[in-house]
Formats: structure tokens, sequence, C-alpha cells
């Protein structure tokens, strides 16, 4: 069931839109500097609060409902905040606020693990081009160092 609640206008949609591209550039830049940098896998678990971040924006934006005006039972649209009389809509309004912070964290947690599984990802493929290829002098090329176990 879709719900055409909704508890923000236009610019407030703008300015979680904003909060959302601004925090998902911190997001990727920081998975990238860590993957590149060869920091340790359990470090890059920081990328999940910037994601978490610029996926409650990005959706409050798209679904034009702000998760704590929700809680609040409350609307802007771009005045003022106003409390909102009707029980029904104010429950939709929670219930479709559950929905973007559970889509948040989903994704930022499937990001966050992308995050922390790429370098094996990389690995594995370039062992995979190895046995397919059937080509000894690419496979003796690949580093000592890279073991196939799973090591955080």
């Amino acid at each position: 069931m879709i719900s055409e609640a909704t508890n923000i206008g236009p610019r407030e949609q703008r300015k979680r839109r904003l909060l959302g591209i601004v925090a998902l550039t911190i997001g990727v830049a920081t998975a990238f500097v860590l993957v590149v940098s060869n920091a340790p896998r359990w470090s890059r678990v920081v990328v999940f609060l910037p994601i978490w971040v610029a996926g409650l924006g990005l959706m409050q934006a798209r679904e034009k409902t702000c998760i704590a005006l929700a809680a609040s039972g409350t609307c802007n649209m771009d005045t003022r905040e106003e409390l909102i009389d009707d029980e029904n809509i104010i429950a939709e309004l929670r219930d479709k606020a559950r929905r973007i912070h559970r889509r948040a964290l989903v994704t930022a947690a499937l990001i966050t693990l992308l995050a922390i599984v790429f370098p094996e990802l990389r690995q594995l493929s370039r062992v995979a081009a190895c046995f397919a290829s059937f080509d000894a002098t690419m496979c003796s090329t690949l580093p000592a160092e890279q073991s196939f176990e799973f090591n955080l």
C-alpha cells in the first residue's frame, strides 16, 4: 500500500536531498580511501554512519516524509511546523517513517558489508581469471601475500 500522506514541503525535501548527497559523497570517499589504502577490513565499518545518513536523507526527500516530524505528529510544509490533527494521517506517516528507517538501515548495512569484503571480491576475480585462462605464468604472478582465506 502506497501512502499519500506527506509531512514536508519542497524546501524541506531539498534540505534532506542535499544532506543525503553530501553524506553519500562522504561515505563513498571514505570507503574509497580505506579500500585503496589497504586499511584493515574492520575499520571500514565507519562507512556505515554516512551511508545510513545518506539513505535517510534521500529516502525522506523522495517519500516527502520526515521521520522526526512523523514521530512528533507534526508537519513542515515550508512555512513552519504545525501539529497534524488527523490520527489516521499520523499513523500513516509513522508507518512510512518506520519503512524509511528500515530501508536506510538495510541499505547502509549492505553497502558497509560490500566495503568490508570488496578487496576479497577483487582478489577472487583475479584468481578466477587465473584459473579460467589456464595460463600458469599468469597464476604465478599473483602476489604471495594474497591468501584465499577471509581475514578481517
